[in-house]
């Protein structure tokens, strides 16, 4: 189930960041470039993260169930 939380939570987070590529003229004027620039940055850094903590935990899991 948490696999496909995080699958969910990064196909939201790749489509966001295709929109914002597409749209970097109109939102140049409100600064809204930088915030979507540190998402794009931020979800580089998170989702490995959260994929490999899964992992983890789920290792973690089977060996103390043995």
């Amino acid at each position: 189930m948490a696999l496909k939380i995080g699958y969910l939570m990064m196909v939201c987070w790749l489509i966001y960041v295709v929109y914002s590529i597409q749209h970097v003229d109109a939102w140049n004027d409100d600064n809204r470039v930088a915030i979507a620039i540190f998402l794009a940055s931020a979800g580089l850094v998170i989702f490995p993260f959260y994929f490999v903590s899964i992992y983890l935990f789920g290792e973690l899991r089977k060996r103390m169930q043995r």
